[in-house]
């Protein structure tokens, strides 16, 4: 073997293990915590963050190797993800937890800085103590997004908290579908079984379809797809079942009790979280409770 060969051998072998050490290294800069590896199992619900929706600070999304820059957050100012990873990512400003999220349809997918997105924690409906403070939080908070909507499909009925509580707390029953209420007439309930869609041109929303469900279960089936596309197709319900856009604006004489829990989690259970461990499914909820009750003499 000529002296120049060995020299080429130990050439081509140096930049093996270069390539193998330096393949090692890249891998090494992204610890995982925990995986779910399914964006719909056992996931925390999250959405993008106030400071981006405000373009106070601007956020991206990086693909999985955190190796390229995919998507700008302000993009998605409302968005709501699923978060099913939290890794450790070793950059030149040293270490950041990020995680793995997707929005609803897993189109959107990738890596962001945990600062960057928010956890999906709603007040338990118990802890308000007047009409007002319900309604101010109802209107204004976060996780109550989709509420917002359900409210403007009833525009002249007072939402009680009474009556709020009452169906926060309560499951409906089996032959009816309604909630049992206290001091007040079930007039139109969201599990009622005559709110069952019976089919026609409008049988499904994004592949969910209308037909065999009610309200509730059907907000149920498509948590996390966009909530005004959503709630439009329960106003296609009602409209179906005789409960038209004027009817309901005519319903004023009704008190309005609502409970959401868009797969959000109750603020009290999730005081001990962590960065890496922001809580789960098992203390995360699917509630759609709603009712129009008329008070009881």
């Amino acid at each position: 073997m000529t002296k120049r060969l060995k020299i080429g051998i130990l050439v081509v072998t140096f930049l093996l293990i270069l390539g193998i050490s330096n393949t090692s290294q890249a891998k090494s800069k992204i610890k995982v915590y925990w995986d779910n590896h399914d964006d719909r199992l056992d996931t925390t619900h999250m959405y993008t963050a106030p400071t981006i929706q405000k373009d106070q600070q601007t956020g991206y999304m990086w693909n999985f190797k955190h190796t390229k820059r995919i998507h700008k957050l302000n993009n998605y100012k409302y968005t709501e993800w699923n978060l099913y990873s939290a890794v450790s990512v070793t950059t030149k400003h040293g270490k950041g937890i990020y995680y793995k999220i997707s929005n609803a349809d897993q189109s959107v997918r990738g890596l962001v800085y945990h600062k960057y997105v928010t956890r999906a924690l709603a007040k338990n409906v118990n802890s308000f103590t007047s009409d007002a403070e319900y309604i101010n939080y109802l209107k204004t908070a976060p996780s109550q997004k989709l509420a917002r909507q359900i409210l403007k499909l009833f525009p002249n009925s007072q939402v009680s908290l009474d009556l709020s509580k009452q169906v926060a707390n309560n499951n409906p029953i089996a032959k009816t579908g309604l909630i049992p209420l206290n001091g007040f007439t079930n007039k139109l309930d969201f599990n009622a079984n005559y709110l069952t869609y019976k089919g026609s041109k409008y049988t499904n929303y994004k592949n969910h379809y209308f037909l065999g469900s009610d309200p509730s279960s059907f907000l149920n089936s498509t948590y996390l797809l966009p909530a005004t596309g959503r709630v439009n197709a329960v106003a296609k319900m009602l409209d179906a079942a005789g409960y038209t856009a004027e009817k309901r604006a005519n319903m004023g004489n009704y008190q309005l009790g609502i409970c959401i829990y868009d797969e959000v989690g109750d603020q009290d259970n999730h005081k001990s979280d962590t960065l890496i461990h922001p809580g789960g499914s098992p203390s995360f909820y699917l509630i759609y409770n709603v009712v129009l009750g008329e008070k009881e003499n």
